[in-house]
């Protein structure tokens, strides 16, 4: 009976610290990061081609989509005072979200706004409306 139970004990542990060594990441995607040192918009574009699985043509578009909304981002930083930057981001945000429905198939938005950890946004219903 002892034998059993540390047999069964063993198992566990082992067990438990095989699934700790187990990592499911990007680690492809971090390693080419790291080599050219992508940053910003490149890198949201990259991270979009792969996990949307984007055509060409989409990639050329949310290329472009991705710097316009950086260099808008970056304007509100210098412009917007405390109060007004959170709606204004926001807002930037938005105009985006509008922009990529017109690029992109609604699973690939839907899962976009859902690696931005913004799937459950209020503004979603204004999308489907414009």
């Amino acid at each position: 009976m002892k034998t059993y139970i540390l047999t069964l004990a063993l198992g566990l542990i082992t067990t438990a610290g095989f699934t700790q060594r187990i990592t499911k990441g990007d680690d492809g995607l971090d390693k080419k990061v790291l080599e050219v040192q992508v940053t910003g918009p490149a890198l949201l574009t990259l991270e979009m081609e792969r996990e949307l699985q984007l055509t060409a043509q989409q990639q050329q578009e949310v290329k472009q989509l991705n710097e316009l909304r950086y260099q808008q981002l970056l304007e509100t930083e210098k412009t917007a005072t405390a109060v007004s930057s959170d709606q204004m981001i926001q807002k930037v945000h938005l105009q985006n979200d509008k922009a990529l429905t017109k690029v992109l198939s609604s699973e690939q938005l839907r899962r976009f706004l859902e690696l931005e950890g913004r799937q459950h946004a209020q503004h979603l219903s204004e999308l489907d409306n414009h």
